[in-house]
């Protein structure tokens, strides 16, 4: 994916605005086959929407993230109108009513995550020093009150954050210029990953510097609390010499447990797509993505045991196909699921086994789109999706259950989802307005 104090006028969204803005628009069917049931009503909505003149207003929404306890939903956004701040708000995740909302001098650039069991907040933001910009964690508690702040040191903009939900480290992942390592002596590129402790201490450092030009939008950072791993994955291109990947599986105090590189050969531009680790097994599934002159484009998902040994490795050759975007893996590790774009516009999901054969494959949108994102609904088996728009499908074999989007002019920026509370929370914002919101169904 990838704009004061409580505001009377958002809470209203959950009542008024639901009957005559927020309607549901059943998108167009697959061909030959019947039309799927529409969305479901919405439960509320929480808004953050320009007033004035739209040519002014900066309104959009950062990050946003679900309280697994309570149900509630925390936002970072930002609204010109209201505050010179971005602004974090607390959303009651039952009515979609504000309960709290503080201005913070936070950026565009700022990740939310949430330390559950410790009933914490985690938010990044770059603060810019005297030569380079520094990355600062601030911790605050879930009524809004700070509790500790930590600066990582010099990195770029946070690429990823990611909290453990054992133990409550939070480490953020960043790829930036370097110097010494670059190809025929130039600069090369820094991958640092800076990890805090649930308290605010420093839990360790790494960098690695390594030559090539590196996509910095483009990397992955995922967790094995189970097994105490981390995962870092980030793409460098050599021009004129090779393309690669590396995988990095790091231990609690960020020591190197094994590390894996996928390489092409010259010629080609070989990036990082996603990452995400099976919990019931402990494997990782790395999603890549290869392109360039005279190379023909294909994407590829390779899993690794938690050792490091390579369980399976699937490669699709498509021109059609640009990139995997987001992966998905049930609970007892039986089902993968694998959401990829499309170079021209659109996307695709696919069902998996974890011997990645195929159970199913199915169109998912054929709109324009800069993400998809995947949710797996363990009680019903479906997966829920977002992108272009919302739709339900059965894990079983793709079937659709039911499909919509909550305004005509629907960008979807994320999406959550309460298992125990049987609650869809959708972030997104109205292509033609500067409109941002989070909108809940009871599913």
């Amino acid at each position: 994916m990838r704009r004061t104090r409580p505001s009377t006028r958002t809470a209203l969204a959950a009542t008024a605005v639901l009957a005559t803005t927020l309607t549901t628009v059943l998108a167009g069917a697959p061909t030959g086959t019947a039309a799927s049931p529409a969305l479901p009503a919405p439960a509320w909505q929480s808004s953050w929407t320009a007033q004035g003149d739209p040519w002014d207003a900066d309104v959009h929404l950062v990050d946003s993230v679900l309280d697994p306890v309570s149900g509630d939903l925390f936002a970072v956004a930002r609204n010109s109108e209201v505050s010179d701040d971005h602004l974090v708000r607390r959303v009651d995740g039952l009515t979609g009513a504000t309960e709290w909302e503080v201005p913070m001098e936070l950026s565009q650039y700022s990740q939310l995550t949430i330390d559950a069991e410790a009933r914490q907040l985690v938010i990044s933001h770059p603060v810019p020093g005297q030569r380079k910009q520094r990355v600062r964690l601030s911790a605050f508690g879930l009524d809004g009150e700070p509790r500790w702040t930590r600066d990582l040191g010099s990195f770029g903009h946070v690429r990823q954050q990611v909290t453990d939900p054992l133990r409550g480290t939070t480490c953020i992942l960043t790829a930036t210029k370097g110097a010494g390592t670059g190809d025929q002596g130039g600069l090369g590129q820094r991958w640092e990953l800076g990890c805090a402790t649930r308290a605010g201490g420093l839990q360790f450092r790494r960098d690695w510097r390594r030559s090539g030009v590196t996509a910095q939008d483009r990397v992955g950072l995922a967790i094995d609390p189970k097994r105490g791993r981390w995962y870092v994955a980030v793409g460098r291109v050599v021009r004129n010499r090779s393309s690669a990947v590396e995988l990095q599986a790091l231990g609690l105090q960020g020591g190197t447990r094994w590390h894996r590189t996928l390489s092409w050969g010259p010629r080609s531009i070989g990036s990082v797509g996603a990452l995400t680790v099976d919990p019931k097994r402990g494997r990782v599934l790395l999603g890549t993505a290869v392109d360039g002159d005279r190379v023909q484009p294909r994407t590829t998902l390779t899993v690794w045991n938690a050792d490091g040994r390579r369980h399976a490795q699937r490669t699709w050759r498509s021109r059609l196909i640009s990139t995997i975007d987001d992966l998905a893996v049930s609970r007892d590790g039986k089902h993968y699921v694998v959401a990829s774009l499309f170079t021209t516009s659109g996307g695709t999901l696919r069902g998996l086994r974890p011997d990645l054969s195929q159970r199913w494959t199915t169109r998912h949108t054929r709109k324009g789109v800069e993400g998809i994102d995947l949710v797996i609904d363990e009680a019903k088996r479906r997966v829920l999706v977002a992108g272009g728009e919302l739709s339900a499908y059965r894990w079983r074999n793709g079937s659709r259950l039911w499909r919509g989007v909550p305004g005509r002019d629907y960008v979807g920026a994320g999406l959550h989802f309460d298992p125990e509370r049987r609650r869809l929370v959708a972030s997104w914002w109205e292509g033609d307005w500067p409109v941002a919101h989070l909108t809940a169904w009871q599913v």
